[in-house]
Protein backbone atom coordinates (compact mmCIF):
# COMPACT_ATOMS: atom_id res chain seq x y z
CA UNK A 1 0.00 0.00 0.00
CA UNK A 2 1.48 3.79 -0.58
CA UNK A 3 0.75 7.15 -0.32
CA UNK A 4 -0.44 6.64 3.90
CA UNK A 5 1.21 9.58 4.80
CA UNK A 6 -1.92 11.62 5.29
CA UNK A 7 -1.39 15.28 6.57
CA UNK A 8 -4.54 16.93 6.94
CA UNK A 9 -7.12 13.87 8.37
CA UNK A 10 -10.27 16.43 7.36
CA UNK A 11 -9.43 15.89 3.08
CA UNK A 12 -10.56 12.25 1.77
CA UNK A 13 -7.28 10.81 1.08
CA UNK A 14 -7.52 7.75 -1.93
CA UNK A 15 -4.97 5.44 -1.41
CA UNK A 16 -3.89 2.69 -4.00
CA UNK A 17 -3.86 -0.73 -2.52
CA UNK A 18 -2.93 -3.19 -5.32
CA UNK A 19 -6.59 -4.14 -5.76
CA UNK A 20 -7.82 -0.99 -6.06
CA UNK A 21 -8.19 2.58 -4.09
CA UNK A 22 -9.56 2.97 -0.73
CA UNK A 23 -10.35 5.91 1.04
CA UNK A 24 -9.00 7.59 4.38
CA UNK A 25 -10.73 10.14 6.07
CA UNK A 26 -11.30 11.32 9.53
CA UNK A 27 -8.88 9.43 10.53
CA UNK A 28 -10.44 6.12 9.49
CA UNK A 29 -10.77 3.71 6.70
CA UNK A 30 -14.06 4.41 4.51
CA UNK A 31 -13.15 0.84 2.67
CA UNK A 32 -11.49 -2.02 3.31
CA UNK A 33 -7.59 -0.99 2.99
CA UNK A 34 -7.07 -4.68 1.06
CA UNK A 35 -9.46 -5.26 -1.69
CA UNK A 36 -11.75 -2.05 -1.42
CA UNK A 37 -14.45 -3.14 -4.05
CA UNK A 38 -15.35 -6.68 -2.76
CA UNK A 39 -17.18 -6.29 0.05
CA UNK A 40 -19.26 -3.69 -1.93
CA UNK A 41 -19.60 -5.76 -4.65
CA UNK A 42 -21.13 -8.88 -2.16
CA UNK A 43 -23.58 -6.30 -0.93
CA UNK A 44 -25.14 -5.29 -3.58
CA UNK A 45 -25.22 -9.05 -4.71
CA UNK A 46 -26.68 -10.11 -1.55
CA UNK A 47 -29.25 -7.52 -0.65
CA UNK A 48 -32.94 -9.15 -1.07
CA UNK A 49 -35.04 -6.73 -3.99
CA UNK A 50 -38.41 -7.13 -4.60
CA UNK A 51 -40.35 -5.08 -7.22
CA UNK A 52 -41.35 -1.46 -6.54
CA UNK A 53 -38.58 -1.40 -4.09
CA UNK A 54 -36.60 2.80 -3.33
CA UNK A 55 -32.91 1.47 -2.85
CA UNK A 56 -31.07 3.88 -0.39
CA UNK A 57 -27.76 4.18 -0.56
CA UNK A 58 -25.83 6.51 1.83
CA UNK A 59 -22.35 7.76 1.28
CA UNK A 60 -21.68 5.64 -2.45
CA UNK A 61 -18.20 7.37 -2.35
CA UNK A 62 -16.25 5.19 -5.31
CA UNK A 63 -19.50 3.94 -6.30
CA UNK A 64 -18.26 0.24 -6.25
CA UNK A 65 -21.19 -2.30 -6.07
CA UNK A 66 -23.71 0.23 -7.48
CA UNK A 67 -22.83 -1.30 -11.05
CA UNK A 68 -23.99 -4.93 -9.56
CA UNK A 69 -26.68 -3.33 -7.93
CA UNK A 70 -27.80 -1.48 -11.58
CA UNK A 71 -27.76 -4.28 -13.17
CA UNK A 72 -29.99 -6.97 -10.94
CA UNK A 73 -32.50 -4.47 -10.22
CA UNK A 74 -36.26 -5.74 -10.61
CA UNK A 75 -38.85 -4.16 -11.98
CA UNK A 76 -40.15 -0.48 -11.09
CA UNK A 77 -37.04 0.38 -8.75
CA UNK A 78 -34.83 2.96 -8.11
CA UNK A 79 -31.37 3.81 -6.84
CA UNK A 80 -31.53 6.80 -4.45
CA UNK A 81 -27.79 7.81 -3.68
CA UNK A 82 -27.20 10.16 -1.05
CA UNK A 83 -24.20 12.18 0.50
CA UNK A 84 -23.93 14.61 3.18
CA UNK A 85 -20.62 15.49 3.29
CA UNK A 86 -19.08 17.93 1.25
CA UNK A 87 -15.51 16.55 0.38
CA UNK A 88 -16.58 13.18 0.01
CA UNK A 89 -18.83 14.07 -2.74
CA UNK A 90 -16.28 16.20 -4.39
CA UNK A 91 -13.94 13.08 -4.50
CA UNK A 92 -16.97 10.99 -5.24
CA UNK A 93 -17.62 12.43 -8.73
CA UNK A 94 -14.32 12.52 -9.98
CA UNK A 95 -14.07 8.91 -9.09
CA UNK A 96 -17.26 7.66 -9.89
CA UNK A 97 -18.08 5.61 -13.33
CA UNK A 98 -19.64 7.90 -15.59
CA UNK A 99 -22.22 5.00 -16.80
CA UNK A 100 -23.22 4.63 -13.24
CA UNK A 101 -23.68 8.09 -12.79
CA UNK A 102 -26.21 8.30 -15.80
CA UNK A 103 -27.89 5.26 -15.07
CA UNK A 104 -31.42 6.33 -15.61
CA UNK A 105 -32.24 4.10 -12.44
CA UNK A 106 -29.91 6.35 -10.05
CA UNK A 107 -30.63 9.92 -8.31
CA UNK A 108 -27.29 10.55 -6.73
CA UNK A 109 -27.83 13.86 -4.65
CA UNK A 110 -25.60 15.81 -1.97
CA UNK A 111 -27.81 16.90 0.46
CA UNK A 112 -28.00 17.48 4.55
CA UNK A 113 -31.24 17.84 4.23
CA UNK A 114 -34.08 15.02 4.72
CA UNK A 115 -37.33 17.62 3.63
CA UNK A 116 -34.96 17.65 0.42
CA UNK A 117 -34.72 14.04 -0.33
CA UNK A 118 -38.80 13.75 0.43
CA UNK A 119 -38.66 16.66 -2.30
CA UNK A 120 -36.86 14.24 -5.10
CA UNK A 121 -38.56 10.62 -4.39
CA UNK A 122 -42.08 11.59 -6.56
CA UNK A 123 -39.49 12.30 -9.94
CA UNK A 124 -37.18 9.59 -9.62
CA UNK A 125 -37.93 6.83 -11.97
CA UNK A 126 -40.69 4.00 -11.40
CA UNK A 127 -42.27 6.21 -7.76
CA UNK A 128 -44.56 5.37 -6.31
CA UNK A 129 -42.53 2.58 -4.47
CA UNK A 130 -43.78 0.41 -1.94
CA UNK A 131 -41.04 0.20 0.32
CA UNK A 132 -37.84 1.51 1.14
CA UNK A 133 -34.65 -0.95 1.48
CA UNK A 134 -31.24 0.04 2.81
CA UNK A 135 -27.94 -0.88 1.22
CA UNK A 136 -24.61 0.64 2.41
CA UNK A 137 -21.48 0.00 0.20
CA UNK A 138 -18.66 2.32 1.67
CA UNK A 139 -18.23 3.24 5.65
CA UNK A 140 -19.23 7.30 4.49
CA UNK A 141 -22.75 6.77 6.18
CA UNK A 142 -20.23 6.60 9.28
CA UNK A 143 -19.33 10.00 8.98
CA UNK A 144 -23.33 11.55 9.93
CA UNK A 145 -24.61 8.32 10.83
CA UNK A 146 -28.07 10.38 12.55
CA UNK A 147 -28.40 11.91 9.41
CA UNK A 148 -28.49 8.70 7.28
CA UNK A 149 -30.27 7.20 9.78
CA UNK A 150 -33.19 10.33 10.00
CA UNK A 151 -32.98 10.01 6.17
CA UNK A 152 -33.88 6.57 5.88
CA UNK A 153 -37.05 6.81 8.94
CA UNK A 154 -38.45 9.52 6.93
CA UNK A 155 -38.31 7.78 3.58
CA UNK A 156 -40.04 4.88 5.20
CA UNK A 157 -42.88 6.97 6.46
CA UNK A 158 -43.46 9.37 3.51
CA UNK A 159 -43.90 5.50 1.20
CA UNK A 160 -46.28 4.38 4.12
CA UNK A 161 -48.13 7.48 4.21
CA UNK A 162 -48.33 7.68 0.21
CA UNK A 163 -50.05 4.47 -0.01
CA UNK A 164 -52.20 5.61 3.31
CA UNK A 165 -53.50 8.43 1.54
CA UNK A 166 -54.10 6.35 -1.30
CA UNK A 167 -56.53 4.02 0.25
CA UNK A 168 -58.16 7.13 1.79
CA UNK A 169 -58.62 8.87 -1.22
CA UNK A 170 -60.27 5.90 -3.17
CA UNK A 171 -62.65 5.72 0.36
CA UNK A 172 -63.45 9.48 0.05
CA UNK A 173 -62.53 11.26 -3.15
CA UNK A 174 -65.69 11.83 -3.90
CA UNK A 175 -66.85 13.29 -0.57
CA UNK A 176 -63.66 15.28 -0.54
CA UNK A 177 -64.53 16.70 -3.99
CA UNK A 178 -68.19 17.42 -3.53
CA UNK A 179 -67.52 18.88 -0.24
CA UNK A 180 -64.66 21.36 -1.46
CA UNK A 181 -66.82 22.62 -4.59
CA UNK A 182 -69.66 23.63 -1.90
CA UNK A 183 -67.11 25.21 0.53
CA UNK A 184 -65.39 27.10 -2.13
CA UNK A 185 -68.36 29.60 -2.02
CA UNK A 186 -67.95 29.78 1.93
CA UNK A 187 -64.28 30.97 0.96
CA UNK A 188 -65.20 33.97 -0.10
CA UNK A 189 -66.54 35.27 3.47
CA UNK A 190 -63.73 33.31 5.46
CA UNK A 191 -61.17 35.71 7.25
CA UNK A 192 -57.53 34.89 7.90
CA UNK A 193 -57.04 33.06 11.18
CA UNK A 194 -54.53 34.87 13.27
CA UNK A 195 -53.30 33.45 16.71
CA UNK A 196 -54.05 36.23 19.21
CA UNK A 197 -50.56 37.48 21.05
CA UNK A 198 -49.63 36.88 24.46
CA UNK A 199 -51.38 33.34 24.89
CA UNK A 200 -49.79 30.10 23.90
CA UNK A 201 -51.49 28.16 21.36
CA UNK A 202 -52.42 24.66 22.92
CA UNK A 203 -53.62 21.92 20.50
CA UNK A 204 -56.04 19.25 21.42
CA UNK A 205 -56.85 15.98 19.88
CA UNK A 206 -59.34 13.31 20.96
CA UNK A 207 -58.26 10.65 22.46
CA UNK A 208 -56.88 8.86 25.59
CA UNK A 209 -54.75 11.66 26.38
CA UNK A 210 -57.01 14.57 26.04
CA UNK A 211 -58.73 13.45 29.65
CA UNK A 212 -55.74 13.11 31.34
CA UNK A 213 -54.68 16.93 29.98
CA UNK A 214 -57.68 18.56 31.65
CA UNK A 215 -56.20 19.59 34.50
CA UNK A 216 -53.62 21.19 32.65
CA UNK A 217 -56.00 23.54 30.23
CA UNK A 218 -57.43 24.35 34.23
CA UNK A 219 -54.51 25.29 35.52
CA UNK A 220 -53.53 27.74 32.79
CA UNK A 221 -56.93 28.36 30.77
CA UNK A 222 -56.54 31.95 31.03
CA UNK A 223 -53.06 31.95 29.74
CA UNK A 224 -53.75 29.67 26.32
CA UNK A 225 -55.44 29.69 22.98
CA UNK A 226 -57.23 26.33 23.19
CA UNK A 227 -57.64 24.64 19.93
CA UNK A 228 -59.74 21.88 19.37
CA UNK A 229 -59.27 19.23 16.34
CA UNK A 230 -62.59 17.70 14.98
CA UNK A 231 -64.20 15.82 18.36
CA UNK A 232 -62.08 17.53 21.20
CA UNK A 233 -64.44 20.34 20.10
CA UNK A 234 -67.37 18.75 21.92
CA UNK A 235 -65.43 16.94 24.92
CA UNK A 236 -63.55 20.21 25.64
CA UNK A 237 -67.22 22.04 25.95
CA UNK A 238 -68.55 18.88 27.95
CA UNK A 239 -65.53 19.07 30.33
CA UNK A 240 -66.15 23.16 30.92
CA UNK A 241 -63.48 24.26 29.10
CA UNK A 242 -64.87 25.19 25.24
CA UNK A 243 -62.05 25.88 22.85
CA UNK A 244 -61.29 28.98 21.71
CA UNK A 245 -61.23 28.25 18.13
CA UNK A 246 -61.71 24.37 16.28
CA UNK A 247 -59.82 22.96 13.30
CA UNK A 248 -62.14 20.78 10.97
CA UNK A 249 -60.83 18.37 8.50
CA UNK A 250 -62.69 15.21 8.92
CA UNK A 251 -65.31 14.98 5.44
CA UNK A 252 -67.85 12.36 6.31
CA UNK A 253 -70.97 12.82 7.50
CA UNK A 254 -70.77 11.21 11.10
CA UNK A 255 -68.68 14.30 12.69
CA UNK A 256 -72.17 16.29 12.65
CA UNK A 257 -73.54 15.26 16.14
CA UNK A 258 -70.22 16.17 17.96
CA UNK A 259 -71.13 19.98 16.30
CA UNK A 260 -74.67 19.30 16.87
CA UNK A 261 -74.44 20.80 20.85
CA UNK A 262 -71.71 23.53 19.52
CA UNK A 263 -74.57 25.32 17.06
CA UNK A 264 -74.39 28.79 17.72
CA UNK A 265 -71.73 28.81 19.81
CA UNK A 266 -69.48 31.68 17.56
CA UNK A 267 -66.82 29.71 18.13
CA UNK A 268 -64.45 30.37 15.22
CA UNK A 269 -63.65 27.65 12.94
CA UNK A 270 -60.63 26.86 10.88
CA UNK A 271 -61.68 24.07 8.26
CA UNK A 272 -60.04 22.06 5.31
CA UNK A 273 -62.26 23.12 2.13
CA UNK A 274 -63.00 19.16 1.96
CA UNK A 275 -64.32 18.85 5.72
CA UNK A 276 -68.10 18.43 6.52
CA UNK A 277 -69.85 22.10 5.27
CA UNK A 278 -72.57 21.52 7.34
CA UNK A 279 -70.59 20.60 10.71
CA UNK A 280 -68.29 23.81 9.55
CA UNK A 281 -71.43 25.81 9.42
CA UNK A 282 -72.90 24.60 13.06
CA UNK A 283 -71.41 26.85 15.53
CA UNK A 284 -72.37 30.01 13.13
CA UNK A 285 -68.28 31.76 14.02
CA UNK A 286 -66.01 33.08 12.00
CA UNK A 287 -64.88 31.07 9.68
CA UNK A 288 -61.53 30.33 7.52
CA UNK A 289 -59.92 27.65 5.62
CA UNK A 290 -56.93 25.85 4.38
CA UNK A 291 -56.69 23.21 1.73
CA UNK A 292 -55.21 19.61 1.79
CA UNK A 293 -53.92 18.47 -1.64
CA UNK A 294 -54.95 15.37 -1.65
CA UNK A 295 -54.65 14.24 -4.66
CA UNK A 296 -52.75 15.45 -8.34
CA UNK A 297 -56.30 17.89 -9.58
CA UNK A 298 -56.38 20.90 -11.85
CA UNK A 299 -58.98 22.18 -9.58
CA UNK A 300 -56.58 22.65 -6.74
CA UNK A 301 -54.50 23.70 -9.39
CA UNK A 302 -56.18 26.75 -10.04
CA UNK A 303 -57.25 27.57 -6.45
CA UNK A 304 -53.21 27.65 -5.39
CA UNK A 305 -52.80 30.17 -8.78
CA UNK A 306 -56.00 32.28 -7.92
CA UNK A 307 -55.44 35.69 -6.59
CA UNK A 308 -56.21 34.51 -2.76
CA UNK A 309 -55.50 30.97 -2.35
CA UNK A 310 -55.80 29.48 0.68
CA UNK A 311 -52.91 27.77 2.65
CA UNK A 312 -52.22 24.46 0.62
CA UNK A 313 -50.74 21.93 2.49
CA UNK A 314 -49.33 18.18 1.44
CA UNK A 315 -51.61 15.22 2.69
CA UNK A 316 -50.45 13.74 5.77
CA UNK A 317 -52.48 10.21 6.94
CA UNK A 318 -55.98 9.47 6.40
CA UNK A 319 -57.61 12.28 7.02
Amino acid sequence: MTGTGFADSRQPVPVETGQGLTVRYLDRWLYSRRDPSKNPALAAASVELRPETLVFCPSPLLGYGLGELLARLPERCAVLAVEADERLMALSLGAMRADVVSHPSLRYVRTASVSRLLELVDSLPSAPFRRVARLDLSGGSAVDPEFYASALSALDEYVSRWWKNRITLMRLGRNFARNLLTNIGLARRAVPFALPLGRAPFMAAAGPSLERALPLIARFRDRIFLVAVDTAARYLADSGFPPDAIVLVESQYWIDPAFHALAGSGIPVLADLTARTASLLRCGGALSFFLSEYAKSSLIDRLASSGSPPLTIPPLGSV
